[in-house]
């Protein structure tokens, strides 16, 4: 079998450079020679370095990169994303496996357990931090249930869709862009859904959007 080709992102040079020299230890794994950021280019990165596994490093506390993975998985659809981060929180690493990722290590991983994320989702197996299973075993295995009275047919095509972006972390700003829509316009589409939804929080949305496979 041939070796397993790798490639790290993450907005800091140091993390890449970590991160790649930590996984030659392992003969098992080919590090492709292009670093890359977690930018709008990586999706392109990606579909011309042609890697069988991305690692992508993120911050615990930010919410937008959930939309990378998505962005690259629209772009190469078959290819395993192992991410990598201090965030334990239940909603996050939901959400993250919602977008198509196959595996989520903790930054406190030990090496051993880095090398067996990457050769388990190399081989389409999904990867959880062993240190988050006891804490996701009834909420991560359980489907995610809504309200009956939160049925996403009161919401209209482009509604859903902003509602999705949403979820995934992206700016009014972005969707407005990226939707050719005003900002006053999309900021409407929000507070409508809200409203529609009865929903207060973006944890709230998330949720929602889990539970009716959004984010798929």
């Amino acid at each position: 079998m041939g070796k397993i080709r790798v490639l790290v992102a993450s907005d800091y040079e140091m993390v890449r450079s970590g991160l790649r020299q930590l996984l030659k230890i392992d003969e098992a794994f080919d590090l492709l020679p292009t670093d890359a950021d977690i930018g709008k280019d990586l999706p392109y990165v990606c579909q011309t370095l042609s890697p069988d596994v991305l690692l992508i490093e993120v911050a615990a506390n930010s919410s937008s990169t959930l939309r990378v993975p998505a962005n690259v998985l629209a772009t190469v659809p078959h290819l395993r994303i192992l991410l990598i981060t201090a965030n334990e929180n239940a909603t996050y690493v939901r959400t993250v496996f919602a977008t198509g990722v196959l595996g989520y290590i903790l930054k406190s991983a030990a090496q051993s357990e880095l090398f067996q994320a990457v050769k388990q989702i190399y081989r389409g197996r999904r990867f959880i931090d062993p240190r988050l299973k006891d804490s996701l075993s009834e909420d991560f295995l359980s489907p995610v249930t809504a309200p009956a009275t939160q049925s996403v047919k009161r919401l209209s095509r482009r509604e859903i869709e902003v509602l999705s972006a949403v979820a995934l972390g992206f700016t009014t700003r972005e969707i407005s862009k990226e939707m050719k829509l005003s900002q006053k316009t999309v900021q409407t589409y929000r507070e409508r859904i809200y409203k529609k939804l009865e929903l207060h929080t973006r944890a709230d949305l998330v949720h929602y959007a889990l539970a009716h496979g959004l984010l798929g």
